[in-house]
């Protein structure tokens, strides 16, 4: 099972604003979870060939084309469990952003404008028509609506509750050698600002260490090789 909170903490996590995370739930088509080609799938009714080939959009961003289908089929094959899973298709959506997105998700990751992210998650990820934009932006304020409130809530909660539930971004230091998606972020933001042609593979290998260098070269940063916290404000600059 899945929350709308849970989602929104690991669309965070993933180094997202708050209008970011809030932009990709208004986004997201919760009723496609149980529809009948999951349960074709699950089932083991549906091979791959036919979901790849099948024309209808599928799952929460509404996913088309061989190659975009057969991207999430392979994914959800390796994460297991049913391909309805909403935590799976949002990491998939994360994953893809970084890699195939990356100016998109740069943006999520800086901006202060929920209505605005759910307006640009629509027209250049899930690719649908101007026309569906209104509804869109409405559920964004009603969802940047509710989180406030619940920071509200958890303002009044215990101080120990609050720390276990804070959102893990900035992250650590990364450093050469790391893997993971700390690394696919910084690598789909260098990506974005110019300093990284590469395939954004999570792997903090050599052309990463060289783009970070430049990066911090070029911004007047202490030239470590590592993205400390500096550097990872000056990449989340709308600045930089």
């Amino acid at each position: 099972m899945y929350t709308k909170r849970e989602l929104f903490k690991s669309f965070k996590n993933a180094g997202m604003s708050v209008a970011g995370a809030v932009g990709m739930l208004a986004n997201a088509d919760f009723s496609a979870l149980d529809s009948e080609i999951v349960h074709e799938i699950d089932c083991r009714r549906m091979k791959r060939p036919a979901f790849v080939e099948d024309t209808c959009p599928f799952g929460l961003y509404h996913w088309m084309g061989s190659l975009r289908k057969g991207k999430l089929w392979a994914f959800w094959r390796e994460c297991g469990g049913s391909i309805g899973d909403a935590q799976m298709q949002a990491d998939f959506a994360v994953m893809e952003l970084m890699s195939a997105y990356p100016t998109l998700f740069a943006d999520l990751c800086q901006t202060e404008d929920a209505e605005e992210a759910a307006k640009k998650i629509l027209l250049t990820y899930t690719c649908s028509s101007a026309p569906l934009c209104l509804p869109v932006k409405t559920a964004a304020v009603k969802l940047m609506e509710e989180i406030k409130a619940g920071e509200k809530r958890e303002a009044k909660a215990d101080p120990a509750e609050r720390i276990a539930f804070a959102p893990q971004w900035p992250p650590l230091p990364v450093l050469s050698g790391d893997t993971g998606a700390a690394v696919s972020t910084a690598q789909a933001l260098l990506h974005a600002r110019g300093y990284y042609a590469r395939e954004i593979s999570g792997e903090y290998d050599g052309r990463t260490q060289d783009a970070v260098e430049a990066f911090q070269m070029a911004k007047g940063l202490p030239i470590t090789g590592q993205i400390d916290g500096g550097t990872w404000r000056r990449l989340l600059s709308l600045e930089a």
